[in-house]
């Protein structure tokens, strides 16, 4: 073991000097594919081992035939001229069958309900059985890693299925087209990398038996009995996420809610063991695969808490983040719901708040629940602080800033307003009364990206956008 260890460390070394990725490179025939990799969810998981046939650590995700130094290692799939060896090599990484063939890729997944679920199968198998100590729980941020580091499995299957049966069958297992009564059903949102690809900087690592400890069986009581699987060489993993996937949201609890608080805890707390850039989209995750039925409100003051910021909200918004939610993926279904209804909606609370408090129309009951308003009362009170300083630090800025002033034609005052308006919503504030100057021209000005105060464009100062009058 101390030697397969030194091994796998001086590879890692051997690595550091090379390129961070080895990107898919799909041929002129194949500009279909080249649009996939604009569909790559920002968040990947990975479980592995010491024991796994590929290397994975804080620094690198290394495939076997990397981690082993083949001369292949570097060659893209697409460049490797032997298609059925390709096609070969897929089937029997996708399908779990280990041989004395070689495996230049490396298994990621959207779904973190088959991470979890695959922990235990890699404890049960008689070709790893390591202890829930020793398997790990990797998390990847896609937006940081090379472009075309990673490809959807079934785009690599369809790429490739013409040239192997058992791709072909895989394929069709996939898309539903099998015969067999599970059609359709067994898709985990997997992704495959290859090579040797960086991620460090660009992921974290926890231990499995952190998250259970964490709470993750007060989550999903069902995974503990996994726990007491027989050793098996193939344990039933695929089967047993079909079965929880149909348990997803289907519970109601009583009214008092005391299990679903008592979930959403446990959500809360397993995030905590991440750093803050990752702890809203693990709690999303995890809040995503609870059985019992949540509230709106119940969700909502869970993403309003202290444990995120207004900042880590905005990091994760939709329109920064990218997350296939196919219909074959019910539990990256509702994580999308999570993200898109509650999470940008958190943040988007305040801004509300502060719209009502300037305007006399008064909020509809659907759009707006002051039951969840409520816990975040003093939150929004904080957010009028913030409002106040800003405005009153807006007018102190234009004037410290460097102004190049430039006397126009005309040599007649006006009176113009050399304060800064800006709305919120429909309201309108302003940091100071209007005052006499002579007409002139912004036409340099460090604080603000505008040319002069007759340009309307738009800046983003203290995470509100502001309108120069």
């Amino acid at each position: 073991m101390v030697v397969k260890r030194l091994a796998q460390e001086l590879e890692m070394a051997r690595i550091t000097s090379e390129a961070e990725s080895l990107p898919f490179s799909p041929k002129h025939e194949n500009d279909c594919f080249r649009q996939k990799f604009h569909d790559i969810p920002r968040y990947l998981f990975r479980v592995f081992t010491p024991i796994s046939g590929s290397a994975t650590d804080t620094a690198w995700a290394q495939s076997l035939d990397s981690r082993q130094g083949g001369t292949s290692s570097n060659v893209d799939l697409f460049d490797r001229g032997d298609n059925r060896l390709v096609a070969d090599m897929l089937n029997k990484h996708l399908r779990w069958q280990h041989g004395d063939g070689e495996s230049n890729v490396v298994s990621w997944t959207s779904s973190l309900l088959y991470a979890l679920v695959h922990v235990y199968q890699l404890h049960a198998s008689t070709r790893d059985g390591s202890a829930l100590e020793d398997i790990k729980l990797c998390i990847v941020d896609t937006t940081e890693c090379p472009e075309r580091s990673f490809v959807r499995d079934i785009d690599l299957i369809r790429s490739f299925s013409l040239f192997d049966i058992g791709l072909r069958d895989l394929k069709n297992l996939r898309l539903g087209k099998s015969q067999s009564k599970s059609s359709g059903c067994y898709y985990f949102g997997e992704y495959l990398s290859q090579g040797a690809l960086k991620i460090e900087g660009r992921c974290q690592i926890v231990s499995a038996m952190d998250v259970i400890n964490g709470g993750l069986y007060k989550m999903l009581p069902e995974l503990e009995e996994f726990e007491g699987w027989n050793r098996d060489e193939k344990p039933p993993c695929a089967r047993m996420v079909v079965r929880l996937r149909k348990s997803l949201g289907s519970r109601v609890v009583s009214a008092a809610g005391r299990e679903v608080d008592c979930e959403i805890n446990a959500a809360l707390k397993i995030a905590q063991l991440f750093e803050p850039r990752w702890r809203l989209p693990m709690a999303a995750s995890l809040i995503a695969l609870m059985p019992n039925l949540c509230s709106d409100a119940e969700i909502l003051r869970a993403f309003r808490g202290d444990l995120f910021t207004d900042a880590e909200r905005r990091l994760c918004s939709r329109e920064r983040t990218v997350i296939m939610a196919y219909d074959t993926l019910p539990e990256v279904q509702k994580f999308s719901d999570i993200m898109r209804k509650y999470v940008d909606r958190a943040e988007g609370l305040v801004r509300s708040a502060l719209l009502w408090g300037g305007s006399t129309a008064s909020p509809s009951a659907s759009d707006h629940d002051m039951t969840v308003l409520d816990p975040i009362h003093d939150d929004i009170v904080d957010r009028l602080d913030d409002i106040i300083r800003w405005s009153s630090s807006l007018r102190q800025e234009m004037l410290k800033s460097r102004m190049v002033l430039v006397d126009t034609e005309s040599s007649d005052k006006q009176s113009f307003d050399d304060s800064l308006e800006f709305e919120v919503g429909d309201t309108t504030f302003s940091s100071s009364p209007r005052t006499e100057m002579e007409h002139s021209e912004i036409i340099d000005c460090e604080a603000f990206p505008f040319k002069s105060l007759g340009n309307r464009e738009k800046s983003v100062i203290g995470g509100l956008y502001i309108d120069p009058i």
